[in-house]
């Protein structure tokens, strides 16, 4: 039978091949062919031999392993780890546990606790409310300017010029071997010229 255009209403079965009345599904066949167009409200079953399917028309939720191209939705936040990037831009605030650098970290503000030591490259602060400088073993060194205190300034050791009031036992100074010669042939060289000028007169 040949026709264009054929109605079904009681079904129809025919080999292996049926033709639901009340559905319109066809089952019993391995491969439909058509020249034309296919159309249907749904395709049901392995689409895996699909191609050329138009995103636009593809809607809900695909699953897959691997998906290739360019994500247009600029929030994912279902994205918790990427792969090593060659650079990253942020407009807004970073939140993290660490940072991490081989480089430098740079920025108009950083906030939190240098846990480095030694910053050389830090010349100047603010007003700190209290300093404590060097350990049984060090000193400290200031090797341009002066040390001015509003409070005052304690230390078992002061080496240098003094300026201001001062408040405390000041003790003899230290003389060394060789010091202790020069004040002494200091002395008698005195000595020597008050004996000269007592002989002249």
């Amino acid at each position: 039978m040949t026709t264009k255009y054929f109605n079904v209403k009681q079904g129809i079965t025919t080999g292996n091949i049926t033709l639901d009345a009340a559905s319109g599904n066809i089952t019993g066949i391995a491969n439909l062919t058509a020249v034309g167009t296919a159309v249907a409200g749904f395709f049901s079953g392995d689409g895996g031999l699909l191609s050329n399917i138009a995103g636009a028309n593809v809607a809900g939720q695909v699953g897959n392993a691997l998906v290739a191209g360019t994500v247009y939705s600029s929030a994912q936040p279902n994205i918790t780890s990427v792969g090593t990037l060659d650079s990253l831009g942020v407009t807004g605030n970073v939140t993290a546990g660490n940072v991490s650098a081989t480089g430098d970290v740079s920025g108009a503000t950083l906030t939190g606790t240098l846990t480095t030591a030694a910053q050389p490259n830090i010349t100047s602060v603010g007003n700190l409310t209290s300093l404590t400088v060097g350990n049984a073993t060090s000193n400290v060194t200031i090797s341009d300017g002066n040390i001015t205190a509003t409070g005052t300034l304690t230390a078992n050791n002061f080496s240098g010029n003094f300026s201001g009031n001062f408040n405390g036992a000041v003790g003899a100074p230290v003389l060394t071997h060789k010091s202790f010669l020069t004040v002494m042939a200091t002395y008698l060289q005195v000595q020597l010229s008050l004996l000269t000028l007592l002989v002249i007169y």
